[in-house]
């Protein structure tokens, strides 16, 4: 043995990380040096631990590997009994000629013989049936031609196995020999589903495919060629096509002409017939090529240029404003666009036009007086109270009318401002107040069901992705809705409902901190907003029991331990120990501002 690579393993007790391994690597005269460098660093990286292998048992195993002995080519060997297994892919169960081999391991020859009879011979399907399962008059037929096929070839015929490589050729030069009405070639296709053949033996002259299918050591063959892949398939381009008449134009199986494609195509000439069509402009030296390309219309698909020659297909120069072929001019796949040889370039986008929507920016205020459960008491539920949102389209942030009070827009709806709370309040002015026991239940049937089903909603809501989006979601499932998530790990970016027809509109939830990173308090000074600041909020306080009382909230109702010290320090400066609130006009004020603020900055942004 002569090896053209070497790799070995390192193994030794003292190793507490494991064997250590040299890759297989091809031998070169820089192997060895490569080998001891790396006995090198294992001794110096062991040094730092007071371990040495000095001394010390240790065990080298060589691979060595001879490629040179290696086949070149994949061997497909066949001969296993079959089984019925069910298969997996995209063949078609029907388009199988089944092989039985349950005594011998010849189903590749059975396989082409089956074949073979199959296509040239035109028998009635009963009768290629009892053939093929010997019965009634066709009993034994098919295994004493096989058995002399191999005979006749000079098939060895106490294999196990028989490698489609050494044997086919030798079965398909025999037939090619042996008579000259049909040019055999033999495509063998595998069960992965691939499009490509495993294995072909072709010659340029072929006009009669053979194919056969490779499965868990077993070949059968294939009655129907476009049974395959459930489609039309080429065995030049090695493609699957719909139709003949779209198929590539580079292919050499595929007539100009008429559109046809296949191992008889281009069609050939005949002796004493030319024509030539005046409305397509192409010339015809075959008359069945001329009558087809009529009968299937291809004549008003494909057209042939006066004056340079070349045949263009009109579909495809009629579209986008293209009125028909231009001599010169070819489609380039870069561009994706008709030019002529030159150096090609990006073609100008057309900017789309624009479908109505509409912007609702949202923020809740939730409870967190309620433990998740008795045994984990220091685990709280947001429980959310009150919901705040406001609508706007494009249409009212360009002429200023989102501004207002009240909108009457047929794309914002009949309210501009709207709030959902557990006790009315009469100290903010808003648009629409709705109180029922559940805010967030009402909230989600306002974005389904209240809201004009013909424009898409996009609904903001900041740091939504880490707190509100994901709380409305828990809403949605509830309702029976699956939405479509972009996220990462607990981080939501955007949730979609899409949209049902007659039911709801298509509603895109998205986090608003993706467009501004910032605070919320830090918008006011970097968009120039005129509004209030955000206030500083007791959210421990925020419970049914505190609604409609004047409370006097401590620090550790703000969670001031949790702030950072600049915004801590502004609190302390803020916080009058012993002033009295009002919790329910606290609530409100601060979910408007908190909405207000993200609203505005998405404006900004959208304009």
């Amino acid at each position: 043995m002569h090896p053209t690579h070497l790799g070995c393993m390192i193994s030794s007790p003292l190793l507490t990380g494991g064997d250590i391994p040299v890759p297989v690597r091809q031998i070169t005269a820089d192997t060895i040096n490569t080998i001891l460098n790396l006995f090198n660093k294992v001794a110096q990286s062991k040094q730092q631990g007071h371990v040495t292998l000095l001394g010390e048992p240790f065990t080298v195993t060589i691979t060595t590997v001879d490629r040179n002995g290696l086949p070149t080519k994949r061997q497909l060997k066949g001969g296993a009994r079959r089984k019925l297994a069910p298969i997996r892919h995209k063949v078609h169960d029907q388009c199988l000629i089944k092989i039985r081999n349950d005594e011998d391991s010849y189903c590749l020859f059975y396989a082409l013989q089956a074949t073979m009879v199959a296509t040239t011979r035109t028998w009635p399907r009963w009768k290629f049936y009892d053939y093929l399962h010997s019965r009634l008059g066709q009993r034994g037929q098919l295994q004493q031609e096989t058995l002399k096929l191999m005979k006749q070839t000079n098939v060895p015929m106490d294999l196990d196995a028989y490698d489609a490589d050494t044997f086919v050729p030798r079965v398909v030069d025999y037939w090619n020999n042996l008579q000259q009405q049909h040019r055999f070639a033999v495509f063998i296709f595998g069960s992965s589903g691939q499009y490509k053949p495993l294995y072909k033996y072709v010659n340029n002259t072929y006009d009669t495919p053979l194919l056969l299918y490779y499965n868990d050591s077993h070949f059968d063959g294939v009655q129907k060629q476009g049974g395959l892949f459930g489609r039309k398939y080429c065995l030049e381009c090695e493609v699957p096509y719909l139709r003949a008449s779209k198929h590539n134009k580079s292919c050499k199986a595929r007539c100009m002409l008429c559109g046809r494609a296949g191992p008889s195509f281009p069609c050939a000439a005949s002796a004493n017939f030319f024509k030539k069509c005046t409305t397509c402009n192409k010339s015809f030296k075959n008359n069945d090529c001329f009558q087809q390309h009529i009968r299937s219309n291809f004549c008003n698909r494909s057209k042939k240029c006066k004056d340079c020659g070349v045949i263009w297909d009109v579909p495809n120069n009629t579209q986008q404003g293209r009125k028909g072929h231009v001599c010169g001019e070819r489609f380039c796949q870069l561009c994706n666009n008709y030019h002529t040889d030159r150096g090609c370039y990006i073609k100008t986008l057309q900017p789309k036009e624009q479908k109505d929507y509409r912007i609702v920016a949202f923020d809740l205020e939730t409870m967190q007086h309620l433990p998740v459960d008795q045994q984990r008491p220091e685990q709280r539920n947001h429980e959310p109270n009150f919901v705040s949102a406001k609508v706007a389209c494009p249409t009212c942030i360009d002429n200023g009318k989102w501004k207002s009070d009240t909108s009457g827009c047929a794309i914002c709806g009949c309210h501009r401002t709207i709030a959902f709370c557990q006790r009315r309040f009469t100290d903010t002015q808003i648009d629409k107040q709705v109180v029922v026991d559940n805010p967030l239940e009402a909230f989600v049937d306002w974005l389904i069901n209240d809201l004009p089903i013909k424009y898409d909603s996009y609904v903001y809501s900041h740091f939504g992705g880490r707190f509100d989006m994901v709380i409305t979601f828990r809403e949605l499932f509830r309702r029976g809705f699956n939405p479509d998530m972009l996220r990462r790990g607990n981080k939501m970016y955007e949730m979609r409902v899409r949209k049902q027809k007659g039911s709801n509109p298509n509603i895109v939830f998205r986090d608003s901190f993706n467009l501004m990173p910032s605070a919320l308090a830090a918008l006011v000074p970097q968009f120039g907003l005129d509004v209030e600041e955000k206030p500083f909020f007791p959210h421990l306080a925020n419970c049914p029991s505190n609604y409609g009382r004047q409370i006097f909230p401590t620090p550790d109702d703000y969670i001031a331990n949790g702030m950072m010290p600049e915004k801590r320090r502004q609190f302390d400066q803020c916080f009058c120990n012993g002033l009295p609130q009002d919790s329910r006009k606290n609530l409100v004020d601060v979910c408007l501002v908190h909405e207000g603020h993200q609203r505005l900055g998405t404006i900004r942004i959208n304009t």
